[in-house]
């Protein structure tokens, strides 16, 4: 079953379609939707970027990947969902598919690209990314790299005439098909530093992160975790694998800037085969020689700046020694009950105003109404709501 929330901005989850409801909705929607539909084509097609973004923004989406309790989010996932979105930029012939593994194909909402399932198994959270980008080479088709994430969402477009393939076989993803295969970030640093270029580096000679400087004069008082009041902003030197032309040079130029900015008093050749592992380890083909020379002059030539690229509300105790699970539970946990605060201002916020000649009794059905969310989630409130109307 395929997630539904409201739009991008709430994402608690209202419904669920599976695959044929989900086909009906995309070649019959619902006359509102149709309405929103036109209006962003509309906008589009007369360069009104702002109103077709406007338009977009509050219209439904749908998460094709995984499914999620309650609330999409990367904490909230239960299982992938047996089918993997992809988001083609460029034109096609989206009847001119020939593998089995595809199971649809339908303009997106600008109709300037693509949208496509297609069935699967062996994708994780860890390896979507390669999944994506070893289907599309398969496919021969322009994958947009930035479109793929595990808390995906869609816009439900329209299309009168899309590509169906109700005979679909399934496309048996493994790691083994790739070298660079879900090993994290920080071991290929690891490794690069070890390894690329061994004349320049011992272990732990260059910072490619600063997070360790959020815990400075932390005071955890025997807790596993705190919860930061706001989101602190950290730098970590990160490249995806399998850089293609075009990507390249601003990766590079990216990664060259921060591991200056992190470790400004490093030698430029010491940074510069810092980079050359990354460049080897990331981009395919690799940038010539000559280019990332260029871009380490570059960087050379003005003073070491940092740009923040990560945040991080919660920090771990590093007494307890956490496993990546019990990290993403507590994550979990954090999130679901500022969520729960969230939403339970909303409802207090609602039960303040209400006019009842407008909004009629109060109930959890008409409350949902109000604020915009699922009976459902009402109903998880329902002793706090009655508490608080007692009290009133």
């Amino acid at each position: 079953m395929f997630s539904i929330i409201q739009n991008y901005k709430k994402r608690d989850i209202v419904g669920e379609l599976n695959l044929q409801e989900f086909l009906e909705e995309l070649q019959n929607p619902s006359r509102l939707n149709t309405l929103s539909i036109n209006a962003a084509r509309e906008a589009y097609d007369n360069g009104d970027i702002i109103t077709y973004k406007k338009i977009k923004d509050g219209m439904p989406c749908i998460a094709f990947n995984f499914s999620y309790d309650s609330y999409i989010n990367t904490e909230n996932i239960i299982k992938q969902t047996g089918y993997l979105y992809l988001d083609v930029d460029s034109s096609m012939d989206k009847h001119n598919l020939k593998k089995d593994y595809v199971v649809a194909c339908w303009d997106s909402l600008s109709r300037r690209g693509c949208g496509m399932i297609v069935s699967v198994s062996g994708v994780n959270e860890s390896n979507l990314k390669y999944a994506a980008q070893e289907i599309a080479e398969d496919l021969g088709i322009e994958l947009d790299t930035n479109a793929v994430s595990v808390d995906r969402l869609n816009i439900i477009s329209q299309d009168s005439n899309p590509y169906i393939n109700t005979l679909y076989s399934e496309y048996k993803y493994t790691d083994k098909k790739h070298n660079t295969n879900t090993t994290s970030s920080h071991n290929i640093y690891k490794t690069i530093m070890l390894e690329a270029d061994s004349d320049f580096f011992k272990e732990g000679d260059l910072r490619t992160s600063n997070e360790k400087d959020l815990y400075e004069g932390v005071n955890f008082d025997g807790e596993r975790y705190i919860v930061l009041e706001e989101e602190q902003g950290y730098t970590e030197i990160f490249l995806p694998p399998n850089i293609k032309e075009g990507k390249r040079n601003t990766s590079i130029f990216s990664a060259t800037s921060n591991c200056r900015g992190l470790n400004p008093n490093a030698t430029k050749s010491k940074i510069k085969g810092f980079i050359n592992g990354l460049n080897n380890q990331c981009c395919n083909p690799p940038l010539p020689q000559k280019e990332v020379n260029i871009i380490v002059d570059n960087v050379f030539s003005k003073e070491p700046v940092i740009f923040n690229n990560r945040t991080r509300k919660i920090l771990y105790n590093p007494d307890y020694d956490l496993n990546g699970s019990e990290r993403r539970s507590i994550a979990a946990e954090v999130s679901n009950r500022k969520r729960r605060e969230e939403t339970f201002k909303e409802i207090i916020t609602a039960i303040d105003s209400w006019d009842y000649e407008k909004d009629g009794k109060i109930t959890n059905k008409n409350i949902a109404k109000k604020i915009g969310k699922h009976q459902n989630t009402l109903t998880k409130y329902s002793k706090q709501i009655k508490t608080y109307l007692q009290a009133s």
